[in-house]
């Protein structure tokens, strides 16, 4: 943990560099809980410059011991009002680690980014309210790691992601197959990826056969059985472009 000395020195040296980097295409910050200085950089940086910023990674430290992760953390929430502050510029964030998201911190999100973001990447990051996504209808990419989301939350939210090009899921035990129906309705859906997701079993790898735009998937420590995978790739064989089924068993092989 930073004494405050050196948070006033991290800080100093974002205010007095960021502003140089006239080019920037990408800014991962990392912050800590209770951490001021990448706040007041950040609102320096976006202060002076008018340059696109396409990406912005945000990566936290965890709560200190006592802290809920339900509950927001004021420095992320600073964080990502700032980020939303750069209006209509943004085009990808990824949020690692940032626990809870608040309404106020996620409706500044919404209303910031929305008419342009089109990549977004979730770890262990969860919003109060997920049909704030519904705000992004321009995404093409999204990826949820290590967080909480329920079937009916992913059926709520994907009819309004209609160019959803690739949709990642990893360490999310809380999905099944039951939140997957729409997405045979997404036209545009051309990459499905599912790891070490205990919830996606058999009749959803079935499910995703009948998804006629899909072209590439990957499965990875999904417990599949090998008639499931025959199916799966019988079904689709003619359109696969890419196919990575990992850690399954020889028996499961086979059928491929």
């Amino acid at each position: 943990v930073p004494t405050q000395r050196a948070a006033s020195t991290h800080a100093h040296i974002l205010r007095s560099t960021l502003p140089y980097c006239t080019n920037l295409r990408e800014l991962q910050l990392f912050v800590r809980p209770r951490d001021l200085y990448a706040v007041e950089a950040l609102n320096t940086f976006f202060a002076k410059t008018i340059a696109p910023l396409p990406t912005i990674h945000l990566c936290c430290a965890p709560p200190p011991l006592g802290d809920s992760v339900r509950d927001p953390m004021p420095v992320v929430t600073d964080v990502i009002r700032e980020i939303a502050s750069r209006r209509h510029l943004l085009h990808a964030l990824s949020l690692d680690c940032c626990y809870t998201i608040g309404h106020a911190a996620a409706k500044e999100l919404a209303t910031g980014l929305g008419p342009t973001l089109q990549r977004l990447a979730l770890d262990a990051s969860l919003f109060q309210d997920w049909t704030v996504l519904a705000s992004f209808p321009n995404l093409v990419e999204l990826r949820l790691q290590n967080t909480l989301m329920s079937d009916a939350d992913l059926r709520r939210l994907l009819p309004h992601l209609p160019l959803l090009e690739t949709f990642a899921v990893h360490q999310v035990s809380s999905i099944t197959c039951a939140g997957l129906e729409p997405l045979a309705r997404l036209h545009q859906l051309h990459t499905l990826e599912f790891s070490r997701c205990v919830g996606i079993e058999n009749e959803a790898v079935l499910a995703l056969a009948r998804i006629s735009s899909l072209t590439t998937v990957r499965l990875v420590h999904i417990d599949v059985s090998a008639s499931s995978l025959e199916i799966l790739v019988r079904d689709m064989g003619p359109r696969l472009i890419s196919l990575s089924v990992n850690a399954i068993s020889t028996a499961h092989a086979s059928s491929l």
